[in-house]
C-alpha cells in the first residue's frame, strides 16, 4: 500500500512531540540524562557518536532541532503581536531563555539546571498548547502524530527519577511518575494513537509499540521491578527503541533474531486456543466436503449423483470447493501467522530492567521475567492489520 500523501508531515509531527518532550526533560533540576559513553574525549582524533555527547551539547542539539521541526510545520509564530523589540516566535523566546540561564550560570561546565527552569517550561507548555491547537485544526492525524512522539518520550524524559524525598513517611513518590507515565490510562491512549497511524508506519509497529507499552505497565506496576538500579537506563534504551521505529522507520521484523519463529511454540499456543473453533470449523468443512465430493465422484451410495448433479446445477464444481476451501485455509493460516509473527516481533523490541530476585524454602531463586513479558505483550489490544479473506495480503507500512 502506497503511503499517505500527507506522510511526511505526520512523521514529522511525531518527531517534533518527541523533541519537545526531550527539551523539556534535559532541562529538568530531577530529570535524569541518558548514560553516556566518553571514549571519543580520549582520542583527539575521533569525534564523539551522539551518545557521547556531552549534555550540554545534547540540550543545545534537541533544542536546535525542535526550532527546525516547528518552523518546517508552521507551528512556531506566537498567537498575540510582541511589543517592539520582544521575541516574535516560541523558538526566539526559548533562545532567550537559554542564553539568560547559561549567563546565570557564569560558564560552569555543569550549571544549576534549577535556574530558569520554570519559566522554560512554561514556555513549553504555551507552545505545547498551540501545537496542539493548530495541528487539530490542520490534520487529525498529524495532532495525533504529535502527541503519541511526545506521550513515549514522556515516559523517560517526563520522570522525577529523584523525586523520593529522604524521609517520605514510607509512600514511594517516585511510584506516582510510574503509575502516571505507564499507567493503563496512558498506555491506552498511546496504543490507540500507534494504532491510528498504522496507515503511516510499517504494519508491524503500531503492534510493537502496544505490547511493549504493555510490558513496561508490569514493570510500572511492580515496586521491586522498577526499582531495580538499571531501571532508567533500560527504559531509555525502550524509548531509543521506540524512536527508532516510530520516527526512523526502522522495520520491525529486523529485530526477530533468525529461527524465531521455530522456536516460538509458547505464541502458537496461545494463538492455536485462541483460534481453535476456526481452526476445528475448518477442518470439520474440509473433511465433509472432500467425503462429498468422493462419495459423488466415485458414485458410491444411490445419492452420490444426485448430490454431484445438484451441486453442477447450482454452479458449484469439484474445482471450485477446492478454490475455496484453498482460500480459506490460506487466510487462518496468514492470520494465524500474523499473529504469531506480531507476538514475536513485540517481544523483540522490548527492553526491560533485570528482575529482582527472592528466596523461596531457603534457596535463591531468580525468576524470570520472560512469561510475564509474554503474557503482557499477548493482552496488548492492537493486531495486526489483515486483508479480507476474499482479497490477498497487502503491507500496511
Amino acid at each position: 500500500m502506497a503511503a499517505p500523501r500527507d506522510a511526511h508531515r505526520v512523521l514529522d509531527a511525531v518527531r517534533l512531540g518527541w523533541c519537545l518532550a526531550e527539551v523539556h526533560g534535559r532541562n529538568r533540576p530531577v530529570g535524569r540524562q541518558p548514560t553516556t559513553s566518553s571514549s571519543s574525549r580520549g582520542n583527539g582524533s575521533a569525534l564523539p557518536l551522539r551518545p557521547e555527547r556531552t549534555e550540554a551539547e545534547a540540550r543545545a542539539q534537541a533544542e536546535q532541532l525542535l526550532t527546525a521541526l516547528a518552523a518546517a510545520l508552521e507551528v512556531d509564530a506566537t498567537p498575540t503581536p510582541a511589543g517592539e523589540g520582544q521575541p516574535t516566535t516560541y523558538a526566539e523566546q526559548l533562545a532567550t531563555l537559554t542564553a539568560a540561564r547559561s549567563a546565570a550560570a557564569g560558564g560552569a561546565v555543569a550549571p544549576d539546571r534549577r535556574v530558569g527552569f520554570d519559566d522554560v517550561t512554561e514556555l513549553l507548555r504555551r507552545w505545547d498548547a498551540h501545537i496542539q491547537d493548530t495541528l487539530n485544526a490542520r490534520s487529525d492525524m498529524a495532532a495525533c502524530g504529535y502527541l503519541l512522539g511526545r506521550g513515549l518520550a514522556e515516559c523517560y524524559w517526563a520522570h522525577d527519577w529523584d523525586a523520593v524525598p529522604a524521609a517520605s513517611g514510607g509512600i514511594d513518590v517516585a511510584g506516582a511518575n510510574w503509575g502516571f507515565l505507564l499507567g493503563p490510562a496512558r498506555r491506552g491512549e498511546l496504543s490507540r494513537l500507534a494504532g491510528r497511524l498504522g496507515g503511516y508506519l510499517n504494519g508491524l509497529t503500531p503492534t510493537a509499540v502496544a505490547g511493549t507499552l504493555e510490558v513496561w505497565g508490569c514493570v510500572a506496576a511492580g515496586k521491586g521491578w522498577r526499582s531495580q538500579p538499571d531501571a532508567p537506563d533500560q527504559l531509555y534504551e525502550q524509548s531509543r527503541r521506540w524512536y527508532e521505529l516510530m520516527v526512523l522507520g526502522q522495520d520491525p521484523s529486523t529485530l526477530v533474531q533468525p529461527y524465531a519463529l521455530l522456536r516460538s511454540w509458547r505464541s502458537a499456543r496461545h494463538m492455536l486456543r485462541s483460534l481453535w473453533p476456526q481452526l476445528v470449523l475448518a477442518a470439520a468443512g474440509v473433511i465433509l466436503i472432500g467425503a462429498a465430493l468422493w462419495r459423488a465422484a466415485s458414485g458410491v451410495g444411490s445419492g452420490g449423483g444426485t448430490v454431484l448433479g445438484g451441486l453442477g446445477a447450482l454452479g458449484v464444481t469439484a474445482a471450485t470447493l477446492t478454490t475455496v476451501l484453498k482460500s480459506t485455509s490460506q487466510a487462518l493460516l496468514r492470520r494465524l501467522r500474523q499473529d504469531v509473527y506480531s507476538d514475536l516481533v513485540a517481544l523483540a523490541a522490548t527492553v526491560v530492567p533485570t528482575y529482582p530476585s527472592g528466596r523461596r524454602a531457603g534457596w535463591l531463586r531468580r525468576a524470570s521475567a520472560g512469561p510475564i513479558v509474554r503474557r503482557a505483550v499477548q493482552s496488548r489490544q492492537l493486531t495486526v492489520a489483515t486483508a479480507a479473506p476474499d482479497q490477498p495480503a497487502v503491507a500496511t507500512g
